[in-house]
């Protein structure tokens, strides 16, 4: 059963959301929307997103919206986004939620920058993405960052020799990889914001089997696939936003001590073993530095990491 977040007060907090002009990523920036947020849009599709913005207003009534254009297949893309959000002086950042993701098209398909797609856009995107926004949530009270992960995770492997599907490739087997990636990442993560005691605190989640547009570039027997399970099992953008929002605002989720806790319809869960494994958590996150070509004083962690006054 899913557990609705009541609503909380955001007056004077900044939220980035990615992926927020469709899905769960739409009812998520709803929601923070009508709780009195500023709200920022982080997508690909500007027209998409403007009429998401538009969709919002109409329902909240709130102005404080924005669109940034951010296309995670792109560390071009990631970059720009975050040099323009400092040199615009936008300050604090108070939530960021790594929502977007997609799932693979039936075959091998390399991004411009040479990595498999549902690696880049699922994994390596936010990674980016998080480390170069750092300096403007990192010394902040109560700042969040909320990663998307699935139950999918649980079947996801870490095989360097194979990471980018250089010998073999298959959509099922890649999107549970790039899932548990994202569970590698957040604990990663809150390691790190622990070590250099930040108050930030991170969580990663599984929405549920959402009805949503994912899977929409796959092959036609994925595609059929999710038509029949669907009916099923699964639950609409609302009900799937609410895991998203319970770790974004929740007082439950604001605890240090369940910094970098994998959630499943609002609860703590368990998912996939590598998640426990420090060593192979720490060696993935070096793996994604140098994957994604992050400068050492712009990893979260560095001693070189400075802070962006808000």
């Amino acid at each position: 059963m899913v557990r609705y977040e009541p609503d909380v007060d955001l007056s004077g907090k900044t939220v980035i959301v990615t992926g927020a002009n469709i899905g769960i990523g739409l009812e998520v920036a709803r929601y923070f929307a009508k709780n009195k947020a500023h709200v920022v849009l982080a997508c690909h599709n500007e027209k998409k997103a403007k009429d998401a913005i538009a969709d919002i207003k109409s329902t909240t009534g709130s102005d404080n919206l924005e669109f940034r254009e951010l296309d995670q297949s792109s560390f071009a893309s990631v970059r720009a986004f975050a040099e323009k959000w400092t040199a615009d002086n936008k300050g604090k950042i108070d939530i960021l939620v790594d929502n977007a993701g997609v799932l693979g098209r039936g075959k091998r398909y390399l991004t411009d920058d040479g990595f498999e797609e549902m690696l880049q856009v699922n994994h390596l995107g936010p990674f980016l993405l998080t480390n170069l926004l750092a300096p403007h949530f990192i010394n902040n009270s109560g700042s969040r960052v909320v990663n998307t992960s699935s139950r999918a995770a649980k079947w996801g492997k870490l095989d360097y020799d194979n990471i980018n599907y250089e010998k073999s490739h298959a959509d099922g087997q890649g999107y549970c990889n790039s899932k548990l990636y994202n569970v590698l990442f957040t604990k990663a993560l809150a390691k790190r914001l622990d070590a250099v005691q930040s108050p930030t605190v991170t969580q990663v989640l599984h929405p549920g089997f959402v009805t949503t547009n994912i899977g929409a570039n796959s092959t036609p027997l994925t595609k059929m696939v999710i038509a029949i399970l669907r009916p099923l099992f699964s639950i609409n953008s609302v009900e799937g936003a609410q895991t998203t929002i319970h770790c974004a605002v929740s007082k439950e989720t604001g605890d240090k001590k369940l910094n970098g806790s994998y959630w499943d319809d609002s609860r703590i869960g368990k998912v996939n073993k590598l998640a426990d494994d420090a060593e192979k958590v720490d060696k993935f996150w070096d793996w994604s530095v140098n994957a994604v070509g992050l400068k050492p004083e712009d990893v979260i962690g560095s001693s070189a990491q400075t802070t962006v006054a808000a």
